[in-house]
């Protein structure tokens, strides 16, 4: 690793600079990116099929079924981290021009694997899983929307107050714990966001509305694609079901490239990031020409 020589130049970004530069970097590394986002996107699809599978009713006179729908996106939010996982560490590991294969993409996942399960399937996942598990078990009414509205404070507060816990769970490595001369990842998360959290929630923002729009357009986009290739008058409703997930998961994989280049910003904004590579970089040559 060269931590003074990266693919992309160590600076500070205005967010239209960032989303330009995450469209260059997914044209640049296109097929690294579109396998590890398959990885993700194909996993959870499958999951989501088969555990609301037995939910699913053909609505008439085609119309959308809101309440799986509802459940549906409930799944892909709690998952989103989970799913987008193995692109981040691909995006961390390819920055200082390594040329990282995928088995050491999958072990570095390893490595996090018990962070990422205590975060976000104990710690967020509850309250989804709560949600989820009553619609499917067929509950009383009131404890779906009971548990549903809860997961929806979880997730506001998780993505627009710590967007990048993601990020620092994953490439910043730190102990779930707090040891001797290191921090906890949590604290972390808390320390990072803290000290910028009024850039964080606006850019927060701004990402959910670009990203509604960028949704909305790959759903119409697919079923169209759909009707004017298979000549049909209009979309069957199962085919709608895939093409949300399919809309959802590559709108996840533009931002999963946005966010990460959005964190490296931020930590150049409070940190002075680049410098700290700098002096990293000279000390690991001096101690080699010591040794």
């Amino acid at each position: 690793m060269q931590l003074d020589r990266t693919r992309i130049t160590i600076r500070e970004r205005g967010i239209f600079e960032i989303y330009d530069l995450a469209l260059r970097v997914i044209h640049g590394h296109a097929g690294a990116i579109l396998g590890y986002w398959l990885i993700g996107a194909g996993v959870f699809t499958l999951l989501n099929t088969w555990l609301l599978a037995g939910r699913w009713s053909p609505p008439t006179e085609g119309t959308l079924q809101g309440d799986y729908y509802w459940q549906l996106c409930l799944l892909l939010i709690w998952e989103l981290p989970l799913a987008t996982a193995p692109l981040t560490l691909y995006l961390g590991k390819t920055l200082f021009l390594e040329h990282p294969t995928p088995g050491q993409v999958m072990r570095s996942l390893a490595d996090r694997a018990a962070q990422l399960f205590v975060i976000h399937i104990l710690m967020r996942g509850l309250f989804y899983f709560c949600s989820v598990w009553a619609y499917v078990a067929r509950a009383d009414e009131g404890a779906v929307i009971f548990f549903g509205f809860f997961a929806v404070l979880v997730t506001a507060a998780c993505y627009f107050f710590w967007p990048y816990a993601n990020e620092v769970l994953l490439l910043e490595a730190n102990p779930l714990r707090r040891k001797k001369g290191r921090t906890s990842t949590i604290a972390r998360i808390l320390s990072l966001h803290g000290y910028a959290s009024g850039e964080v929630i606006a850019r927060s923002f701004f990402a959910l509305i670009v990203g509604s729009m960028l949704l909305v357009s790959f759903c119409v986009a697919l079923e169209q694609l759909y009707v004017k290739a298979m000549l049909a008058a209009e979309v069957d409703t199962w085919l709608q079901m895939v093409c949300v997930q399919l809309a959802f998961w590559l709108t996840a994989g533009f931002f999963t490239v946005v966010r990460f280049l959005s964190y490296l910003d931020i930590r150049i904004r409070i940190e002075g990031w680049e410098i700290e590579l700098l002096l990293k970089a000279e000390g690991e040559r001096i101690a080699r020409q010591l040794a």
